[in-house]
């Protein structure tokens, strides 16, 4: 009976994991046209009354993208799955980002959105920038969602540690919301949980930001504190101890290029996509890098494709009719070995990486993509090539 229960349970799980997969696959293929059709529009000529309704709309799809990220996070992190990077980055240029990431939203709903650091804030350190981007795009946004007027602040304090090699940084974000009364503070750590209905009614919301930002922070040893005084406001915050890099910035003042200068100029591209919508995008896209693109709708047309014309890199979806990406890879590596594919992919699971990267693809882009990510592998796919 006991190992029955344990079968029961490893089933489902995989269950679970097979349709939290399916589901995210289902769900980002549409969100990536959506989210692309709006970046295009940006980037084109529009009457001056549409740009706040463009903006909104980037706004309300990236956080769809937002919560479905978040629901798969917790499935993960409930598993046991998931694990943390240690990659160097510059600190000041972090926060720049977070502050470009919340700026359209403060000026959107009128709240003023400020960040203040303390001590040197200038310094390259090794930890997961990408979850710890994460926790405060869940705290800032959450800040943001219950607070109807004042100001929301991001405070970073970089403080001295014994150990050189070592750097303390305390993150709080403060707002004028609405406070959360004293009995419910336990609720809102607690997954899919809201302080109560009537706040769920009101703002919205999965119930599960709080929830992932404080399973995360438990990776890194740390946890989310709180204080908050019911109808005025509350301040969330968090301490980390990360290893600092002995190398100084030269000019952090440098920012990746905006879309309009990324060029792949004469690059012959195939790209394998059943959906339309996602053509189309991935299409002006790189058509916009002055590439030339020439689309297949499946597998079975990509091999076709590459057997009539020369290509210098591949995108391909994975998930395809007549033929899907696997198996279409494994003909072309068998005949075209040197020909470098890129997954192009909405499907989430666990080592996905590694496992397509034993397949065989150089890469993995995940939809829905943004410019940047997209022309930084591509690049480097090509330069190794």
């Amino acid at each position: 009976t006991l190992l029955k229960a344990k079968k029961d349970a490893e089933e489902a799980s995989l269950a679970k994991a097979r349709f939290l997969s399916n589901m995210s696959h289902e769900i980002r293929t549409p969100l990536n046209g959506i989210i692309g059709i709006t970046r295009i529009m940006q980037d084109e000529k529009f009457l001056p009354g549409q740009y706040e309704n463009l903006k909104t709309l980037q706004d309300l799809s990236e956080h769809t993208l937002q919560i479905i990220n978040n629901i798969l996070d917790i499935a993960k992190i409930e598993a046991g799955k998931s694990s943390l990077e240690n990659k160097r980055f510059n600190l000041q240029r972090f926060i720049r980002k977070i502050n470009s990431i919340f700026s359209g939203t403060a000026k959107l709903k009128g709240i003023k959105f400020t960040i203040e650091t303390e001590g040197q804030t200038d310094i390259y350190i090794y930890g997961d920038e990408v979850r710890l981007s994460q926790i405060l795009i869940n705290l800032i946004g959450n800040a943001f969602k219950f607070t109807e007027k004042g100001n929301v602040t991001l405070k970073i304090c970089a403080e001295e540690n014994p150990d050189p090699e070592i750097q303390n940084l305390r993150f709080s974000v403060s707002d004028t919301g609405i406070g959360i009364k004293k009995e419910n503070v336990g609720k809102i750590f607690e997954s899919f949980s809201q302080a109560d209905s009537q706040t769920t009614r009101k703002f919205g919301g999965s119930g599960l930001g709080l929830s992932i930002a404080n399973n995360i922070l438990h990776l890194m040893n740390s946890n989310i504190n709180v204080e908050s005084k019911y109808g005025n406001g509350t301040t969330f915050w968090f301490d980390v101890c990360l290893k600092r890099s002995s190398i100084t910035p030269l000019n952090t003042t440098i920012t990746h290029p905006v879309p309009d200068t990324y060029s792949l100029p004469n690059i012959n591209i195939l790209l394998a996509e059943d959906n339309k919508v996602n053509q189309i995008v991935a299409t002006r896209i790189l058509q916009k890098w002055e590439s030339n693109v020439t689309v297949a709708s499946n597998g079975k047309e990509a091999v076709e494709s590459i057997q009539e014309n020369k290509f210098d890199i591949i995108l391909m979806d994975l998930d395809m009719p007549v033929m899907d990406g696997y198996e279409s890879l494994a003909i072309i590596k068998q005949n075209f070995p040197d020909i470098p594919v890129i997954a192009l992919t909405a499907s989430s699971f666990d080592d996905m990486n590694n496992y397509l990267s034993n397949k065989g693809f150089s890469e993995v882009v995940q939809k829905p993509f943004t410019t940047e990510d997209l022309y930084n592998k591509i690049s480097s796919v090509l330069k190794r090539a």
